[in-house]
């Protein structure tokens, strides 16, 4: 039976899920906050899953680098500076996240999504 189904956002992901569910007979609709020739994050990565960068973004050194960089707009890692708890948070668990045994854990899973995702790039390139 046919679904209605809503994907919010309209980058790689968003769009790669809209996708899987219409082949399986499903009504979408995407909506995304931009306009459709967006500068979200897949207009930074081209809309790939790039198959080469494992390692998670929360590694050892990427804290000192973060704070480094989050102060610049044209960084890859800016934060917008403000008073947040929701942000104090994130930076708590990414400061406990960046560690050796974090990347060992999660660059072998990052690295079969990846691949996946490049079989996914193959199969749309032949349609």
């Amino acid at each position: 039976m046919s679904k209605r189904i809503l994907v919010i956002g309209g980058g790689v992901v968003g769009l790669s899920t809209a996708y899987h569910a219409a082949r399986k007979g499903h009504r979408v609709t995407v909506v995304d906050r931009g306009p459709a020739e967006g500068r979200g994050c897949s207009y930074g990565n081209a809309g790939m899953l790039v198959p080469s960068h494992v390692v998670p973004l929360a590694a050892p050194g990427m804290v000192g680098l973060g704070l480094r960089w989050m102060w610049n707009p044209e960084s890859p890692f800016y934060v917008k500076p403000r008073p947040s708890l929701a942000l104090l948070r994130w930076g708590l668990e990414f400061y406990r996240a960046a560690n050796a045994r974090h990347v060992a854990r999660s660059a072998p899973l990052l690295r079969d999504l990846h691949l996946a995702s490049r079989k996914c790039y193959e199969e749309w390139a032949t349609q």
